[in-house]
């Protein structure tokens, strides 16, 4: 494992970070984190508080990422756990990123699948739904995170400008009464509630395998790095309330994919039947970079694992193996819902949160002069 070599030519400004974490965390996160039964379930109308609580831990979770990153200016995560552990514990540890990185990777393509799939693409497989997708999201990874991040600066603004259309057009529809009295739930159910969204939430450690390292001037992101963090969960927060105003608390709580199910119920217009064909138009595009972040940074990681000379030689196959897990682990909704609930807070807590704080005490020991 070189740790010396620069992983990538480019910078990105702090601004466009602000954009990625966004677009990282929120796509899917919103289609599916508050739907599950942890959080509209077992939180039920105070399911807004546990996602409060999860961007708070997010926030501190992500910090310990953030100051990692800026005692290593310049250096990539997997550059990083070399330099901090060895070589091979680093390597060790670095493949495990990878490993997870293809998974989640691979959820976030079947979702993106299932997503088409019930809504304007009834009759399509979803193999060819994730391979054309992911065809786009390789040929993007391929020309490095300049452009993801150009990418990204447009498809944010869309992805909140299309949520806060649909809660203006479901506002007629608010009622209200159709939430029971709000902090009656117990706190442990609260406490169990905020895992999964804090799960999602983590997913913006990525960032310092594909952004951290480029940004201009590094010690400016903190601003736009957390405001995305506190934007997206305030987002979160107004969709599980709108969906329970709109739905109800029981029909909110059994709806997978909520976002979508509050768009169908809404008609502002007469001829306008086809709400959620409007809303995901725009969420297509930060789904795109979504999957093209951890697209880019599976074959980042891998090429610095394998001591490669650049990572564009492994985006196709990174790619490829992630059409191939999508496919093989989620071979249904139900699967995909399984896995959100049962394995993804393991891995996702232990990567984005675990790791990272272990890291950081490691890089404040004292050092010998010159190291």
């Amino acid at each position: 494992m070189d740790l010396t070599r620069p992983p990538e030519a480019g910078k990105i400004s702090p601004g466009q970070v602000c954009g990625l974490v966004v677009a990282v965390v929120l796509p899917t996160s919103v289609l599916y984190v508050p739907s599950l039964s942890v959080v509209a379930g077992q939180a039920r109308q105070d399911g807004w508080l546990s996602l409060l609580l999860a961007t708070a831990a997010a926030m501190v979770v992500l910090a310990a990422a953030w100051q990692v990153s800026m005692r290593h200016p310049g250096r990539t995560l997997v550059q990083i756990l070399g330099i901090e552990w060895g070589p091979w514990a680093g390597g060790a540890v670095g493949l495990l990123y990878f490993v997870g990185i293809l998974v989640h990777g691979a959820l976030l393509l079947r979702a993106f699948s299932e997503a088409l799939g019930i809504t304007v693409l009834p009759t399509t497989p979803a193999l060819v739904i994730a391979g054309s997708q992911i065809a786009l999201c390789v040929y993007a990874a391929r020309r490095g995170v300049e452009v993801l991040a150009r990418i990204g600066q447009v498809a944010t603004p869309l992805l909140v400008f299309s949520l806060l259309l649909l809660f203006g057009l479901a506002w007629s529809d608010f009622r209200l009464d159709r939430i029971p009295p709000l902090l009656t739930t117990q706190s442990s159910a609260i406490l169990r509630g905020a895992v999964w969204p804090l799960a999602w939430l983590l997913q913006a450690q990525i960032l310092m395998e594909i952004a951290f390292p480029f940004v201009q001037g590094p010690r400016g992101v903190a601003r736009p790095f957390f405001s995305g963090l506190a934007m997206t969960g305030l987002l979160l927060v107004a969709s599980l309330v709108a969906a329970q105003a709109v739905l109800g608390v029981h029909m909110a709580s059994h709806s997978v994919v909520l976002m979508l199910k509050l768009a169908r119920e809404v008609r502002p217009i007469e001829f306008l039947s086809r709400t959620e064909a409007l809303y995901l138009a725009f969420w297509h595009m930060a789904s795109f970079v979504e999957i093209t972040a951890f697209l880019h940074a599976g074959a980042m990681v891998g090429s610095e694992v394998l001591a490669l000379r650049g990572a564009r030689v492994l985006v196709a196959p990174v790619g490829l193996l992630m059409t191939l897990a999508g496919t093989l682990l989620f071979r249904t909704l139900g699967d995909l819902v399984h896995f959100t609930e049962q394995v993804l807070p393991v891995y996702a807590i232990l990567l984005g949160g675990v790791i990272p704080l272990i890291l950081l005490v490691f890089s404040l020991r004292a050092r010998p002069v010159g190291t």
